[in-house]
């Protein structure tokens, strides 16, 4: 239990929720396990039994099989010389699809039924067609292009029939539907061919009409001249080609030499600035050693050259590359300046910089003659043939449909005999490479892996129901709910109380079920029951002792200045043990030495006197309506360890609500106020009558009995919300009825306590569960 403050006002602080269970989810967790262990273990124990029923009282299952190969399909892709070839296999879907067709089932049912007769027991009729549309399974063999087929039967002879009609019939079904594809692949080809056939002779008209229009001859010459005019172009694109690297590399070299002199400005070793006589000489030379070198060159690519005009060729290339680099020199001399601000080891590069650039200004040059010389030729080509593009074009269209529509023609007529061919032949794309054979075992039922799965499955499952019962339970039961819901601090927590209790001999305690009633009256042995409850009947060093000392420790120092004296206790609902804790908190207070006085103020169902053994009468409605003193209808209750007096209720009035707002009890309650340390009054439940609700204005303080795992959180917010609408001090709340054995964790200082004093003779050992106990293990 929590520790409880209390503040100058008296009023109790609500504690706060241990720090150990908001940082620790783990053991709320297994708390609740523990809580709902039951719940769990008989989750458990009906899904294993269940599942072990069902596996051990199934009757063995056969299955026989077969092994069956899917052949690929070659698909043409293409005709002519482009045609690719390519492999195409059925999906496992596909015979799956016809595993389960209706044609397919009413063939192999009819099938199946030809040859029932020879099975030892032939199954009926009405189930066989079930047989095929339940007990088969298509699946992928181990290896690659293969499938197995599956027949499961609880007669190995049925599988095995079962097995063979389906593999069978499966397989002609396979060769139906690629007859019906193969029929109507031909039908689609012929039609295509008739198509194919038109087509081709209308390009065939096409063609001859274009040959009759223009001469045949001359367009083949128009192709020759076309592709002339194609390799001018290509020859003038390289051209171009050539001089626009020519003018990158150039801006490089000119660049680098900038760099090299600091960006200063240069000598103007410059082809096309430079117009000495020399260089001017040089360039009319190169230019007409260059126009004689590419007409030696077209000769001989022309095949019209001979040996020595290849010689020649040879020899005019020598003296081209000779007069460049004369040109280059005598530029670069004309041109020389002193290298000024350039380093020793620069100045060579510097030199050869500018020879590189000179001779890149000759190239484009060259190049740019080449440009202009090829241009003019393409124009003059264009303008000697006139119109020549479009008949080229024309002719070439022309002959390349015709092209096409024969080689589609003949494609065409090669699928159509294809088609008939396989057809006639065909397999239905599968061959039966492994028959069935009557299986000789049954599928092993493998029962240990069923039990273990069932294992796991129960548990979780023990694990969900617990969990939901957990979520919906509206009740109290641990002291957080409490706190949570009503905003109460928690005063007590006293553990159950099991009933059948009286000490004998001295010694620890014995059943009173053992006891022997016979001679005594239902009355005395009613008194006897209710009797061993209270806590003078269990050992001074028992949890339920020390629960009650705590709740009265609590209350004592609510406000030690100012301390309660007149208390009153009550509940939500009937048979949450009010009774029982005004009675053992009365002795608890007794014990230490403080004048107490009980009071039974429950008018309609008093029971107080059941508890301390004393008759009903007289009580406290013969101290208001009869005039009788108060010390003859107050009772004492005296042991040889201290001594209390209880007020029972007396005999029933007409009407309690009027005795218990009368002049006379409000006057009995300060009167004993006065004379006794602390009064008690025990109060009908909250939600049955408002007697207490009338009382709550006229005590010090209201202490609230809720029984854990029994009162409604609704019905107690109630009943609180009822008493603060009297302005009642409300102190707090007791929990009561904690069965300790339902928490692993939130309870286990009980345990804790009981270990530390152990048996009587004051040895630290643990208790060994017995009949002889009255509480559980906690």
């Amino acid at each position: 239990m929590q520790t409880i403050t209390a503040s100058t006002n008296g009023h109790l602080s609500s504690p706060a929720k241990p720090e150990a269970r908001q940082a620790n989810p783990f053991r709320a967790y297994v708390d609740l396990i523990y809580r709902r262990k039951w719940t769990i273990i008989v989750v458990f124990i009906i899904v294993l039994a269940s599942t072990a029923i069902y596996n051990l009282t199934q009757p063995d299952v056969y299955l026989a099989k077969s092994v069956l190969m899917i052949e690929s399909q070659n698909v043409s892709m293409g005709t002519g010389a482009g045609m690719a070839i390519r492999e195409n296999v059925r999906p496992l879907g596909f015979y799956q699809a016809v595993l389960g067709s209706r044609p397919f089932r009413e063939q192999a049912v009819k099938n199946f039924m030809d040859h029932a007769h020879e099975l030892p027991q032939p199954p009926s009729p009405v189930d066989v067609p079930q047989l095929f549309s339940q007990n088969l399974s298509l699946t992928k063999a181990q290896y690659l292009d293969f499938i197995e087929l599956g027949a499961k039967a609880f007669d190995p002879d049925v599988a095995y029939l079962l097995c063979t009609v389906a593999t069978q019939n499966l397989k002609n079904r396979c060769q139906e539907i690629e007859q019906e594809e193969t029929q109507n692949e031909v039908s689609f080809i012929e039609n295509q061919i008739l198509l194919a056939r038109g087509k081709l002779e209308e390009a065939d008209r096409s063609l001859q009409q274009f040959k009759d229009k223009a001469n045949i001859s001359v367009a083949v010459k128009d192709g020759d001249i076309v592709s002339q005019l194609a390799g001018l172009e290509t020859k003038l694109g390289e051209v171009q080609a050539q001089r626009e690297m020519a003018e990158i590399n150039l801006q490089s070299y000119e660049t680098r030499i900038k760099q090299i002199h600091g960006n200063r400005t240069t000598s103007a070793v410059d082809l096309d600035v430079n117009q000495s006589p020399e260089v001017l000489r040089l360039k009319s030379e190169i230019t007409r050693l260059e126009q004689q070198y590419r007409e030696l060159t077209e000769q001989s690519n022309s095949g019209k050259g001979s040996l020595m005009a290849t010689s020649e060729n040879q020899d005019v290339l020598e003296k081209l590359n000779a007069k460049k680099r004369q040109l280059v020199q005598a530029i670069v001399r004309s041109s020389a300046a002193p290298q000024e601000n350039v380093e020793a080891g620069q100045a060579e590069l510097s030199q050869s910089l500018e020879e590189k650039r000179v001779m890149e200004q000759l190239n484009i040059f060259l190049l740019r003659n080449r440009e202009v010389y090829y241009s003019r030729l393409v124009e003059n080509f264009k303008q000697k043939n006139p119109n020549i593009v479009d008949r080229a074009m024309e002719f070439t269209r022309l002959s390349r449909a015709k092209t096409v529509y024969e080689n589609l023609y003949s494609f065409l007529i090669e699928r159509g005999e294809e088609a008939k061919i396989k057809g006639a032949s065909g397999t239905g794309g599968m061959r039966i490479i492994d028959p069935a054979t009557r299986p000789l075992n049954p599928i092993p039922k493998n029962l240990h892996q069923t039990l273990l799965t069932a294992t796991l499955c129960g548990l979780a499952l023990g694990l969900v129901v617990a969990l939901a019962k957990d979520k919906f339970d509206n009740s109290f039961r641990v002291e957080d709910d409490v706190t949570d819901t009503l905003a109460l601090p928690v005063l007590g927590l006293i553990p159950a109380i099991e009933g059948g209790i009286i000490p004998r001999d001295g010694g620890w305690r014995t059943r009173l079920s053992s006891l022997n009633f016979k001679g005594i009256s239902d009355q005395a042995a009613q008194s006897v029951r209710f009797s061993e409850r209270l806590i003078i009947n269990l050992s001074p060093k028992d949890p339920i002792v020390e629960a009650y000392r705590t709740l009265r420790t609590n209350i004592a120092f609510l406000n030690p200045d100012h301390p309660i004296k007149k208390l009153l206790i009550t509940s939500t609902v009937p048979s949450e043990g009010k009774t029982l804790t005004s009675a053992n908190l009365a002795i608890s207070f007794a014990e230490i030495g403080k004048k107490v006085a009980l009071v039974d103020v429950d008018l309609r169902r008093p029971s107080q006197h059941n508890y301390f053994n004393i008759n009903k009468t007289p009580g406290l409605t013969n101290y208001l309506y009869d005039d009788m003193p108060l010390h003859e209808a107050m009772h004492e209750y005296k042991t040889s360890h201290f001594s209390l007096h209880v007020l029972p209720a007396g005999k029933l009035p007409p009407n309690p609500v009027q005795t218990l707002t009368s002049t006379s009890m409000r006057e009995l309650i300060q009167v004993l106020s006065q004379e006794y340390d602390i009064v008690i009054l025990d109060s009908p439940p909250l939600i049955s009558v408002t007697d207490p609700l009338l009382l709550a204005a006229q005590v010090d303080g209201v202490l609230m009995i809720i029984k854990a795992g029994s009162t409604p959180r609704e019905a107690a917010s109630q009943a609180l919300g009822k008493l603060r609408t009297t302005k009642a001090n409300v102190l707090g709340a007791v929990l009561n009825d904690v069965d300790v054995s339902q928490g692993y964790g939130y309870y286990r200082y009980y345990y804790y306590y009981r270990y530390y004093y152990g048996e009587e003779g004051g040895k630290k050992k643990r208790m060994k569960r017995d009949t002889s106990k009255d509480l559980r293990k906690i």
